[in-house]
């Protein structure tokens, strides 16, 4: 009797389990979803200065795209849709009635910002952006002075339109020196710490002789300070921005020697910033560690370079960058931008004095004393095959 009812008990225990085991019952096919993976935001085409563009990117995984309205082409295997309104929300709805299935931002890659947009609106979208609990948070960000749609859909004839960033805009990123990525998270997050201003790297799109976007170049960084203005540090800049913060890696690099150039590659660079008083004055401090391997142009022969010449070569690099570094840091002080986080280093070591530093903050940051020290490791060495 007592074995009958422990059979029961089980299969009801058993039972009960089933239903709890999760399911496929929110299930979705492949072909029912459109899987965004990028997004553009640029101005109204109608003028409108309340009103932007979005344009939705999604891969199609079939023959045809089997949607209206599409930018489809023979050999695509995307599809692109565009609306324009007031507000995310409201465009996303106008997207989602043109094509017949699920759009779907959860798989979205990279977002193309328009510099060209109202701050006021840029930090709408946003904000749309981050409270949109489908939208992928980590999905790159960058900006462009031209039509953010026209740098999404660069090159994607040629590679998969489901390709990561650094595969999906070519070659700008093998110098990463000259970029400094941000995922929306990111974006949003510097935008938020008061006194900490966000950037963006900076796009170009590059047309050949038929007037059709086939590369993207990286043109350094789009900085939105806290007042809301917006400037651009070039290229040289960028790579002075990444020394500083300990970024830079693989990158080759001409420095100029002697009234010629020298040529480096494999450099990589490591950073050590502290932000401290002295004597009642904010001090903006880093120590900047670069090696690099030296290439020789026009010579021969592969002897090595006699020791003197390298620690000359190294002095050399050493005040080239420290001047590149120094100016770069003093134009950023001159906007009040501290897009290196200095301000958020010292109240790591003084924490009581928060609500004082960031309230004041960008006044701090601009009258602070800058300290840069850069030490140099130069090879003359290399290993033949």
């Amino acid at each position: 009797m007592n074995n009958m009812v422990n059979k029961y008990l089980l299969t009801g225990f058993m039972v009960c389990m089933l239903l709890f085991i999760p399911g496929c019952w929110d299930y979705q096919a492949m072909n029912t979803k459109a899987l965004a993976i990028g997004m553009a935001i640029d101005q109204s085409q109608d003028g409108n200065p309340e009103k932007f563009r979005v344009t939705i990117q999604y891969p199609v995984f079939s023959g045809s795209l089997g949607e209206g309205g599409g930018s489809s082409e023979n050999g695509k295997n995307h599809a692109e849709e565009s609306a324009e309104g007031y507000t995310l929300g409201e465009i996303l709805r106008s997207i989602q009635l043109k094509i017949n299935r699920n759009l779907d931002l959860s798989q979205i890659q990279t977002i193309v910002l328009s510099s060209q947009l109202r701050r006021e609106m840029q930090q709408d979208i946003l904000e749309d952006l981050i409270r949109e609990p489908r939208t992928n948070r980590m999905a790159y960000m960058v900006s462009s002075p031209f039509q953010a749609a026209d740098v999404l859909s660069a090159k994607l004839d040629k590679i998969s339109a489901s390709d990561d960033l650094s595969k999906r805009f070519g070659g700008i990123f093998h110098q990463n020196g000259y970029y400094i990525s941000r995922t929306l998270w990111e974006f949003w997050r510097d935008q938020t710490l008061p006194g900490y201003a966000s950037s963006l790297p900076l796009i170009r799109p590059w047309k050949d002789q038929t007037g059709k976007v086939n590369r993207l170049l990286a043109e350094g960084i789009t900085v939105y300070r806290p007042d809301g203005k917006v400037f651009t540090l070039s290229k040289k800049q960028t790579l002075s921005v990444n020394f500083l913060l300990g970024t830079v890696k693989n990158m080759n690099l001409d420095i100029p020697y002697h009234q010629k150039i020298v040529s480096l590659s494999s450099v990589y660079g490591e950073s050590q910033m502290r932000c401290f008083r002295r004597n009642s004055k904010m001090i903006l401090y880093a120590r900047i560690y670069i090696h690099g391997i030296l290439g020789k142009r026009g010579h021969v022969s592969l002897a090595n370079m006699p020791p003197a010449n390298v620690m000359a070569l190294q002095n050399t690099v050493e005040q080239y960058e420290r001047m590149q570094i120094l100016q770069t840091l003093k134009l950023l002080q001159k906007h009040g931008a501290d897009v290196l986080g200095y301000g958020e280093i010292y109240l790591q070591k003084h924490p009581e004095q928060e609500q004082q530093v960031r309230s004041n903050w960008n006044r701090i940051f601009q009258k602070a004393s800058v300290e840069i020290d850069v030490q140099a490791w130069i090879s003359s060495k290399g290993v033949l095959m």
